[in-house]
């Protein structure tokens, strides 16, 4: 393996076994995978969050998620998935296991409920897994299914695997971790952190384009996706606070909490923090391109990776579970996250 520093360098090569068949046989489509021995990566009682099989319930166990797996390429001409990122928790029970991933293809049968139309897609993937005794026990993912279905039905998008994030700069693997990492408290989050989901995203007083330069993101921050401006870096502190500034004037009750931290030691000095948090809100449906009959609440999780370089954050990588969202808004029935299913925290595994 490689060094650095007389510490060992996290990679794709350091996953579990079980992890490492799934992702490198299972998500690729291979014929070599099989759902009998994907079935052996997982407990009994595998949870994930959410549970697409049985939304709303814990489960679905892993004869289930493992026929997903199998499934989930079928049907699809140039399907890719690649393992770009991987990050090694210790916990008191087990370890964390987070895995950054890019997913393409073009469609040839129906999928994300749309008809083919010869467009690709390109989507980014954070998961995390809770592993113990060589087993996946629990899994946190998202995916970036609002952004693949835009590509498919936008009636002008390539008709061919498009770039991730309209061709902006992945930066993946660029500040490697060099050793284990730890979950943290809310409260011991870097200051930068701290100041980012309690003032900036939660209307915070205090929170002006001034300050969150100051105190919290690097002048030529870039965000994966550049929300501002698609395709390329950015957009800085600047930016950035116009986005929230449209934030909190379409969504004044929108909130962030934190579910989990974890923060990791990286090359040259630096940290990654992964931040898996819920964010809810009251939207007209405006933001989603949807009409309303009134205003209605969503409820989703999002999944953050910051790259802190001398107490600012340099870089972010992030998902939120728009899809969800839309689905939540379209629905009848109150929004809950991941439709009520239990334990997001606590006794499975998210605390430290």
């Amino acid at each position: 393996m490689e060094k650095s520093k007389n510490s060992t360098v996290i990679s794709k090569e350091n996953l579990p076994g079980g992890i490492k068949y799934v992702y490198f046989e299972g998500f690729p489509g291979k014929d070599s995978f099989t759902v009998e021995k994907g079935e052996e990566c997982y407990h009994e009682d595998y949870v994930s969050h959410a549970n697409v099989i049985e939304p709303g319930k814990a489960g679905p166990g892993p004869k289930a998620i493992c026929s997903l797996v199998k499934g989930f390429s079928n049907g699809v001409d140039k399907w890719k998935w690649e393992v770009q990122e991987v990050y090694h928790v210790k916990m008191a029970v087990g370890d964390k296991w987070i895995i950054v991933s890019t997913c393409s293809g073009i469609p040839k049968e129906k999928f994300l409920e749309i008809e083919p139309t010869g467009n690709g897609f390109m989507f980014m993937a954070i998961d995390v897994h809770w592993v113990t005794d060589g087993k996946v026990k629990e899994s946190w993912h998202i995916e970036e299914l609002s952004s693949a279905i835009q590509q498919l039905t936008d009636e002008n998008g390539k008709k061919d695997v498009p770039p991730l994030h309209d061709g902006q700069m992945p930066n993946f693997g660029m500040k490697m971790q060099t050793a284990p990492g730890k979950q943290i408290k809310a409260s011991e989050m870097p200051e930068c952190i701290k100041f980012f989901y309690e003032k900036a995203l939660n209307h915070g007083e205090g929170c002006t384009e001034e300050t969150l330069a100051k105190t919290c993101l690097d002048e030529n921050w870039v965000s994966h996706p550049n929300a501002a401006d698609k395709g390329k870096a950015g957009p800085g502190a600047k930016g950035q606070f116009k986005i929230v500034e449209g934030l909190w004037a379409a969504m004044p009750d929108a909130k962030f909490e934190t579910e989990a931290v974890f923060k990791v030691p990286c090359m040259n000095g630096t940290d990654r923090v992964i931040h898996i948090g819920k964010f809810s809100a009251t939207t007209d449906g405006k933001q989603f391109g949807l009409e309303l009959e009134s205003p209605k609440k969503f409820a989703i999780m999002a999944i953050d990776i910051h790259l802190i370089e001398k107490g600012k954050i340099k870089e972010s990588w992030h998902i939120e579970d728009w899809a969800s969202a839309m689905g939540q808004l379209k629905s009848d029935e109150e929004a809950k996250l991941h439709n009520g299913q239990p334990g997001l925290n606590g006794e499975v595994g998210m605390t430290a």
